[in-house]
């Protein structure tokens, strides 16, 4: 896949962006809003999407360094960012990348985590 082009578009349109492995009940297309996620349930040690139904107040993906100086440094750390994600989301699930304009800095419990508020699919990696 070409990160360059989501690169520069991030970069002129000041975009927050995240890559994150899709579950088995998740279906989007590009330009797409996704559902909040679900918090972890510590007690339990599951997704709260089995338990209280609690949302992370945004869409827990792995961050993207976006504060880079060219749309190739971008591109870059786009490409680590999806290498990273491919641990997490079910088998045989999209990966997505997801833009947005602002993050919920709560309680990120991942390596690289970030919470997007309001995202959208701004590209699926098959």
């Amino acid at each position: 896949m070409k990160y360059l082009d989501i690169a520069k578009e991030t970069l002129a349109e000041r975009y927050v962006l995240g890559v994150r492995g899709l579950r088995s009940d998740e279906s989007y297309e590009v330009g797409d809003s996704l559902r909040d996620s679900f918090e972890w349930d510590m007690e339990n040690d599951c997704s709260t999407y089995f338990t209280t139904g609690e949302t992370a107040g945004g869409i827990c993906c792995i961050g993207v360094d976006t504060d880079v100086e060219t749309p190739e440094e971008l591109a870059a750390n786009i490409e680590a960012a999806v290498k990273q994600a491919n641990i997490y989301g079910d088998n045989g699930c999209d990966t997505v990348i997801v833009a947005g304009r602002s993050v919920n800095t709560d309680y990120q419990t991942d390596d690289g985590e970030i919470r997007i508020r309001n995202a959208w699919v701004e590209a699926i990696i098959a």
